[in-house]
C-alpha cells in the first residue's frame, strides 16, 4: 500500500472509532430525548455518523482486501487476515471475559458458550465486525477470479446470511452493511493509481452534500436511508485526495483500532460509574448535554491513548502487535 493511502486510512479510521464511540455513548443518556430538542438533535446524528461509521468499515475492508487481489495472491490475503482480523479479536475477546467475570467467580460459563464468545458472539459487542468481515472471505476465492459477483452478492448476498438471522446476534448488522462492503471491494478491484482527478472531489462534496440532506429530510424513507449510507463512504473516500496526506499520522491518530476495541467493553463502563455520576449537574439543558456528550469523548479517548501507551512499554512488541493486528508497530 502506497504512504499516502495509508496515511488516508489511519485518519479516516481515527475520525470513524471517535465516531463509534460517541454511538455508543447514545445509549447511556436516552432518557433525555424526551426532554430536550437539542438532544434529540444530537442523538439523530450520533446515530447517522455510528452507522455510516460502520458503512465506512464495510466499505473499506472490501476496498482493501480486493485491491490488488489476484488468483496468484488470494491465499495471502486470507492468511494476512487471520493476523489482522481473528487473532486479535480472539485476544480481545479472552481479555473482556476475565474482566468481566474475574469478579464474579460463582458464574459458570460452559466450554461452549465461552467459545462461541471467544470467536463467534464476542464477549466485547463491537468485535462483531470483526467476526463479520472474516467470514465474508469466504466470497474471496470467487470474486477475485469475477469481481462482477461483487455486485451480485451486493443486491443478493442477504439470502445467504438469513438461515443466521436468530442464530447469530450479529447477523442482520451484516446484513445490512453487506453492500458497502462488495462496493469497496469492486471499487477496489479496478484500482490503479492512488490519484483523485478535481472533477472527481467536486462530484463526491456534491454528492455527499445530497446525500447528508436526503437522509435528515426523508425518515420515513427507511430504504432510502439505508442505501445513503451504504453509498456515502464512497464519496467520502473520494473528496480528499490521497496526495493530501503527506505527514506521517502522530502515534496519538494511530491508536483507532484500541479506540474500537476497548471502547465499549472496559472504557465507556468505567467512566460511567466513576465519572459520569459526577457530570449529571450539567444535563439540564440540551446545550449541556452536548457539552457532557464532547467530555465523555474526550475522557473516553484519553484514558485509551494512555492504556495503550502503557501497553506498549510494558508487553513485548510482538504481542502488542498482535493485540492491534499489526496496525501498530
Amino acid at each position: 500500500m502506497q504512504n499516502t493511502v495509508s496515511r488516508k486510512l489511519t485518519y479516516y479510521s481515527f475520525f470513524f472509532s471517535l465516531m463509534i464511540a460517541n454511538y455508543h455513548w447514545n445509549t447511556y443518556n436516552s432518557q433525555f430525548e424526551d426532554l430536550f430538542f437539542s438532544y434529540r438533535v444530537l442523538s439523530d446524528i450520533s446515530k447517522y455518523f455510528g452507522s455510516l461509521a460502520m458503512a465506512y468499515y464495510f466499505f473499506i475492508s472490501g476496498y482493501l482486501l480486493y485491491r490488488n487481489s489476484s488468483i496468484d495472491n488470494w491465499m495471502t490475503k486470507i492468511k494476512n487476515r487471520v493476523w489482522s482480523l481473528l487473532i486479535p479479536c480472539m485476544l480481545w475477546n479472552f481479555i473482556t471475559f476475565f474482566l468481566v467475570y474475574w469478579k464474579t467467580p460463582f458464574t459458570v460459563v460452559s466450554l461452549r458458550e465461552f467459545i462461541k464468545g471467544i470467536a463467534i458472539e464476542p464477549f466485547d459487542g463491537p468485535l462483531w465486525y470483526m467476526i463479520a468481515v472474516f467470514s465474508l472471505l469466504a466470497f474471496l476465492p470467487f470474486c477475485v477470479r469475477c469481481r462482477w459477483l461483487l455486485l451480485i452478492v451486493a443486491l443478493y448476498g442477504h439470502y445467504l446470511f438469513q438461515p443466521l438471522l436468530g442464530k447469530v446476534a450479529w447477523a442482520g448488522n451484516l446484513i445490512y452493511y453487506l453492500p458497502a462492503y462488495c462496493i469497496g471491494g469492486f471499487i477496489g478491484s479496478y484500482h490503479k493509481k492512488e490519484t483523485v482527478f478535481r472533477i472527481q472531489q467536486i462530484i463526491s462534496i456534491v454528492l455527499f452534500l445530497v446525500f447528508s440532506i436526503l437522509y435528515l429530510v426523508c425518515h420515513a424513507a427507511g430504504d432510502l436511508k439505508k442505501w445513503i449510507i451504504l453509498a456515502s463512504p464512497v464519496v467520502i473516500w473520494g473528496i480528499i485526495p490521497d496526495s493530501v496526506f503527506k505527514k506521517d499520522p502522530p502515534f496519538a491518530v494511530s491508536i483507532s483500532f484500541f479506540i474500537y476495541a476497548m471502547h465499549a467493553g472496559r472504557v465507556i463502563p468505567f467512566v460511567r460509574k466513576t465519572i459520569l455520576p459526577h457530570l449529571v449537574i450539567m444535563t439540564s439543558s440540551g446545550s449541556a448535554l452536548v457539552l457532557q456528550r464532547a467530555l465523555l469523548i474526550l475522557l473516553t479517548y484519553l484514558i485509551i491513548y494512555c492504556l495503550t501507551v502503557i501497553l506498549k512499554c510494558i508487553l513485548p512488541n510482538k504481542l502488542f502487535s498482535l493485540l492491534s493486528g499489526g496496525r501498530i508497530q
